[in-house]
């Protein structure tokens, strides 16, 4: 299965930005990738307020790791379909 949207990249050497003191909002662009190379994916803000918030990030085996424009859930529905897999939830929250 492939999934079609949009990755994040850095427009500028992040230490050359930081360097110059400038935000480097970066860029979005088109990409796709197969589902059933991902090893992991996580939520990539828990902040309402970043611009972020709605995005994943996902990782892996070579340890690549990107965050693209799509919710959480939708690529947490999509991996578990294309793996073939059940989700084991929480029984209950913990509050670290």
């Amino acid at each position: 299965m492939i999934l079609q949207c949009h990755v994040h990249c850095w427009a500028m050497n992040e230490e050359a930005a930081e360097d110059l003191n400038i935000t480097d909002p970066g860029l979005w662009v088109k990409a796709a990738f197969d589902v059933t190379g991902i090893k992991a994916i996580k939520q990539a803000t828990d902040d309402i307020t970043d611009p972020l918030y709605y995005c994943t990030t996902i990782y892996f085996a070579a340890g690549d790791s990107y965050t693209i424009d799509v919710p959480y859930d939708k690529v947490k529905e999509l991996w578990v379909q294309a793996k073939g897999m059940s989700v084991v939830e929480p029984k209950e929250e913990i509050d670290l």
